[in-house]
């Protein structure tokens, strides 16, 4: 999870990372086994505002607490993901990264000043351009490169394939 964080750092960060909310009619609720989720009760503090039984104040929560069936301790494998995401935030006060595209006709231009650009400006134009534009829908590689070479005969499948290769 935390090699995507660099990948997403243009877009504004979340205010904090937190547990999954277990909430009623969820299907983390409907299915708590499946989730490895165990011991799924109201949260204590509602005990302190109604005057009920356990049960019928579990039949009035909207939200639960629970455990994990493993006994995990969530902030023992999330704390690397945390200070990346305090970093990203810290980022944000200082300059916003940016991901920008600009269109003229058939070419685009591509600004990144994420931390994990290559380069700050990509131009893309003909194929290239074209392979951008039909990303924009579900398609399989194999169909992109077909209709590539269908509309730009003068390029070679192996130039079409190694152009949009990303590593």
């Amino acid at each position: 999870m935390g090699k995507l964080i660099p990948l997403l750092e243009h877009l504004y960060p979340p205010e904090k990372l937190v547990k999954i909310m277990l909430t009623r009619f969820s299907p983390y609720f409907f299915d708590c086994n499946r989730y490895g989720l165990v011991n799924v009760r109201p949260y204590g503090f509602f005990s302190f505002i109604y005057p009920f039984s356990k049960e019928i104040v579990k039949d009035l929560m909207y939200i639960f607490q629970y455990d994990y069936d493993d006994n995990r301790n969530v902030g023992d494998y999330t704390f690397h993901l945390k200070v990346l995401v305090d970093r990203w935030k810290k980022s944000w006060e200082r300059s916003q990264p940016r991901l920008m595209m600009n269109k003229s006709g058939n070419i685009i231009i591509v600004e990144d000043t994420r931390s994990c650009a290559t380069q700050k400006f990509n131009i893309l134009t003909d194929h290239e351009s074209y392979v951008h534009d039909h990303c924009d829908c579900i398609r399989t590689k194999n169909n992109l490169i077909s209709s590539t070479l269908q509309n730009y005969q003068n390029i070679s499948q192996k130039r079409c394939v190694r152009k949009h290769r990303r590593t």
